[in-house]
């Protein structure tokens, strides 16, 4: 369930400056209500809400009292068409962000892999750094979808990597005790020796 939002944190993220009330001018309806909503969103992440259900009830209720429109047109704010092209265009134009590219995103994960993935294993804090490395760079991220791609390949081989670093340090002789360890030791057991190994170990 999503925490209702303070009056506190209505105020600092959600008011319109005036030059921003400025933008406005020239748009009416849902578009007006939706280029508010939008542009509060990426001016706080440094990214677009990935629907309309991202953007608290609160928020929009708050916008809508600063923009002079209704409630309803929230709903009417067409998510797939020109208009929000447009709108998102122009945000990033105000912020100087651009969206960002397979190299860009490529030189994130390489950031990650440098800065990040030696401590932290967590997919969700290690999805917050690299949006915070996309939004100081002024980069739009990728799409949802496409950064869990790029999370969990990096990932991977950070892991496939940092094994065969440690296999490669091995002498040959502890390399041929811990495949041992891995073999069964007759064609009737059912467990390797790591396996007795370990339940030893926690009993």
């Amino acid at each position: 369930m999503k925490r209702e939002l303070s009056q506190e944190e209505l105020v600092e993220r959600w008011t319109l400056a005036p030059n921003e009330l400025l933008l406005l001018m020239n748009k009416s309806g849902p578009g007006r209500l939706g280029f508010a909503a939008m542009l509060k969103f990426f001016q706080a992440d440094g990214r677009f809400p990935t629907g309309k259900s991202e953007v608290p009830v609160e928020a929009i209720g708050y916008l809508v009292q600063q923009t002079k429109t209704v409630q309803s047109m929230w709903a009417d704010y067409d998510w797939q068409g020109r208009a929000i092209k447009y709108h998102r265009a122009e945000i990033r134009l105000l912020f100087d962000f651009r969206e960002a590219t397979t190299d860009d995103s490529e030189s994130v994960m390489t950031w990650l892999r440098a800065h990040v993935l030696t401590q932290e294993r967590d997919p969700e804090r290690i999805t917050e750094a690299a949006l915070l490395r996309f939004r100081d760079l002024k980069l739009e991220p990728p799409t949802v979808e496409r950064l869990d791609r790029l999370i969990r390949s990096t990932l991977r081989a950070f892991e496939e990597d940092f094994c065969k670093g440690v296999s490669e340090q091995l002498s040959s002789s502890t390399a041929a005790a811990l495949d041992r360890l891995l073999e069964l030791p007759s064609p009737e057991s059912t467990s390797v020796p790591l396996h007795d190994l370990r339940a030893a170990m926690g009993s």
